[in-house]
C-alpha cells in the first residue's frame, strides 16, 4: 500500500506529465527552482499553498491532486469546503473584516487566487486556534 506522499507524488507526477511542459518551464511558472518542483514530484511533499499553485499551473483541479473524488450518492454539502467568499457571498453577513481592500476588489481576482487566499487565511486561524488550545491557562 501507498504512503500519503507516495500517492500524491504519483498525482503530482501524472498531473505534471499531462501539462506538457519542462521542469524548468513548469518550475518558473510555479516561481520555484527546477530542484524544488523535481522534489515535489518525487517525494509528494509539498507546501498546502504551493499544491495550489501546482494545480493552478498544471490546470487540474486541486480535488484531483489531493485525491478526494466526489460520490455522485452523498448528499450536498453546504457550504462547499472550497467554494469561494463570492460562491458563498449570501451566507456572508457583517462588515467586510479587511481594511486595505474592497469587498469588490476581492471579487475581482481570478476564481484560483480567491481560493488560495481563503486557504492562506483559513491556514492562520487553524494555526491560532491550535496555538490558543495548547497554552498554559493560569489557576
Amino acid at each position: 500500500m501507498l504512503s500519503t506522499s507516495e500517492e500524491l507524488a504519483k498525482r503530482l507526477q501524472d498531473a505534471f506529465s499531462r501539462t506538457g511542459k519542462t521542469k524548468a518551464a513548469f518550475a518558473r511558472e510555479c516561481q520555484q527552482s527546477p530542484q524544488t518542483v523535481n522534489s515535489w514530484l518525487k517525494t509528494g511533499r509539498i507546501d498546502k499553498m504551493k499544491l495550489v499553485l501546482f494545480a493552478q499551473v498544471a490546470g487540474v483541479p486541486l480535488e484531483d491532486l489531493i485525491g478526494k473524488t466526489p460520490d455522485p450518492f452523498a448528499k450536498p454539502q453546504s457550504p462547499s469546503p472550497t467554494a469561494t467568499l463570492q460562491d458563498r457571498a449570501g451566507e456572508y453577513r457583517g462588515a467586510w473584516p479587511f481594511a486595505s481592500f474592497s469587498a469588490a476588489d476581492f471579487h475581482a481576482l481570478p476564481a484560483e487566487s480567491r481560493f488560495a487566499a481563503e486557504v492562506f487565511i483559513q491556514g492562520l486561524i487553524a494555526a491560532n486556534h491550535v496555538k490558543s488550545n495548547s497554552t498554559p491557562r493560569a489557576a
